[in-house]
């Protein structure tokens, strides 16, 4: 067992359309639930509640450092059950920005509660070891779609499946699919600039690696 950080924070009543962000950050010592922060004031304007959690042996969960083998086979039924923990399982209510391990966490978790999930989602170098075949149909059911970015590095190669996957559902099916390579495609968007804050213990590393937002986004 671990103990699990996990910040929350209900729209006020004003805005609030009941509608949730569930923020996953990826897999490194720079990772935490902080990855996505900066947009999470915009998701609250939007009516938003927001959810983001550090997973264990990442920025202040309990756990290994950035070990994940203890707890992976689980990973979707972990963030199942913080979800029916604030009530929103099965709702079709959340909408999920998801980097790196985030991503793959999230396309495990909805492939075995689909109804929970809105649809349209926000990925940035999703890795999955088996990509979900009925992903398509997925989404197609639900009128939705996901939009994820890739900026490769030495763990995120134009070789990995999830790159090839992408780049074929979008060739495939458009109304589905917006891949896009930040270093091919376009430069690279104020939102998906990359911060490092140098808060004390935000991060298992020296700094945390916060995504940028600009209203244009």
């Amino acid at each position: 067992e671990w103990r699990v950080n996990i910040a929350a924070v209900q729209c006020p009543p004003g805005l609030a359309s009941g509608r949730v962000a569930l923020f996953m950050h990826g897999h490194g010592p720079t990772c935490c639930m902080s990855t996505w922060g900066r947009f999470w004031a915009p998701m609250l304007r939007r009516g938003y509640h927001l959810l983001a959690f550090d997973a264990p042996g990442f920025g202040r969960s309990e756990g290994a450092t950035c070990q994940t083998i203890a707890w992976r086979e689980w990973d979707a039924d972990l963030v199942l059950m913080l979800l029916r923990a604030f009530g929103t399982r099965g709702q079709g209510r959340v909408t999920v920005f998801g980097q790196c391990m985030g991503g793959a966490m999230f396309l495990r978790a909805l492939q075995k509660s689909t109804d929970t999930f809105a649809a349209k989602h926000v990925l940035h170098n999703c890795t999955i070891g088996s990509w979900p075949q009925h992903l398509p149909d997925i989404l197609r059911n639900k009128g939705g779609g996901i939009v994820s970015f890739w900026w490769c590095d030495p763990d995120h190669m134009r070789e990995a499946n999830v790159y090839r996957e992408f780049t074929t559902l979008m060739a495939k099916s458009p109304e589905l699919c917006t891949f896009v390579d930040l270093q091919r495609d376009r430069e690279l968007p104020a939102f998906f600039s990359f911060a490092r804050v140098p808060e004390p213990r935000l991060a298992r590393g020296e700094d945390a690696v916060v995504l940028g937002y600009c209203p244009q986004a």
